[in-house]
């Protein structure tokens, strides 16, 4: 009977202890649930707020923030952030940063974004440096946008693991140079821009593997010369704009292996000279500007590559040179008088030597009667043609 009075009161003990034990596993998972967010930065905490529809910031969950999939923090005034701010947004898919006054970034800043595909960082003029690192884990980003900071330098390994982007703008830094592989393992990158820094010179093996990559933009830098494998393996490329750098020459086989190149921007350079052969291959080339140079003369037969293609997207420029590069055509005599059934010859004349061929359409006008220019040679509406170098031709 004792015994058994003993056992009853160990039942209920031990059962009085099991559901306490029960009553705080269930505190400690509701406390883990609701987190809440009332000590991120407080840009970060009160969009969190108006997007979760959360009235206090101790209130949000994980449900809550797991949710979100878009934050806009354009030009909220952020001039620092800290670990921990976006924690809990794993299913975030674009992240906006653009125009406020960061100058530098936590390393874990993006820790666990692995939906991440879209990324703005534009726009802060005080950011001057990224660590190494800032990146990592970043496996589904897409577009990264980074111009029109004051980045001075970029480490090595800064865009490693990054084999999802495809746009990456660095446009309008202050970078005067760059590692050699830099952009090594963006396998999938198509849009590279590195316009508006201070470059004045880029490693030869600087694109390579790069291998999609369908517009690249180099321009407004201070680039005196170029590698002349440094575009070697980007057969894709359409777009290239090389002007508004300090180029004095350029390599004749620089631009070998670019069949599908589109445009060619070169202008507002400083190159006096070209080899003969250096736009071989450009089989499908609209458009190449070359003015704003110092080019006194183009070897003969420069364009006879590209001369099918040039200007057939009719919202290009076609080829343009500086007006020193140009002929104009004059007539030996403007009249001539002669007996009927006389065959009169009037020669025509460019005032310059062309490296291309042209054709220069003509009128004639007189007295006589339309049937008495019907044999001329060559015909008016065929034009005068003038071979490469040529500057004579008679009508």
């Amino acid at each position: 009977m004792i015994s058994t009075l003993m056992g009853t009161d160990l039942f209920r003990d031990l059962s009085r202890f099991l559901v306490g034990t029960i009553a705080l596993v269930l505190i400690a998972q509701s406390a883990a649930t609701a987190q809440g967010i009332c000590d991120r930065t407080s840009q970060v905490r009160d969009k969190l707020l108006e997007i979760t529809g959360v009235s206090e910031c101790g209130d949000v969950t994980s449900t809550h923030l797991a949710a979100v999939t878009e934050l806009n923090l354009t030009a909220t005034g952020i001039n620092a952030l800290q670990e921990g701010d976006f924690s809990g947004l794993t299913n975030l898919n674009e992240l906006e940063l653009s125009e406020n006054s960061l100058t530098t970034l936590p390393k874990e800043i993006f820790s666990g974004l692995t939906n991440l595909e879209y990324l703005w960082l534009d726009n802060n003029s005080t950011l001057t440096t990224l660590p190494l690192g800032i990146f990592s884990g970043l496996t589904s980003l897409k577009w990264l946008e980074l111009y029109d900071n004051s980045l001075t330098s970029l480490p090595v390994g800064i865009f490693s693991g990054l084999s999802s982007l495809t746009d990456l703008t660095l446009t309008d830094n202050s970078l005067t140079s760059l590692p050699e592989d830099i952009f090594s393992g963006l396998t999938n990158l198509t849009d590279l821009s590195l316009g508006g820094n201070s470059l004045s010179a880029l490693p030869e093996d600087i694109f390579s593997g790069l291998g999609k990559l369908d517009w690249l933009n180099l321009y407004d830098n201070s680039l005196t010369s170029l590698p002349e494998e440094i575009f070697s393996g980007l057969s894709k490329l359409r777009i290239l704009y090389l002007f508004k750098n300090s180029l004095t020459s350029l390599p004749e086989d620089l631009f070998s292996g670019l069949g599908n190149l589109k445009q060619l921007s070169l202008y507002d350079n400083d190159l006096t000279q070209l080899p003969a052969t250096v736009f071989s291959g450009l089989d499908a080339l609209e458009v190449l500007l070359l003015n704003g140079n110092r080019f006194n003369n183009l070897p003969s037969g420069i364009f006879d590559d590209v001369l099918d293609t040039l200007g057939s997207n009719t919202s290009g420029n076609g080829l343009s040179v500086d007006s020193s590069l140009k002929a104009t055509l004059s007539f030996a005599s403007t009249a001539q008088t002669a007996s009927e059934g006389t065959a009169v010859q009037v020669s025509a004349t460019l005032s310059r030597a062309l490296p291309v061929a042209v054709r220069a359409p003509f009128t004639i006008g007189g007295s006589a009667s339309n049937e008495d220019y019907e044999e001329l040679s060559p015909a008016a509406d065929s034009g005068l043609l003038f071979l490469a170098g040529e500057t004579s031709k008679e009508i």
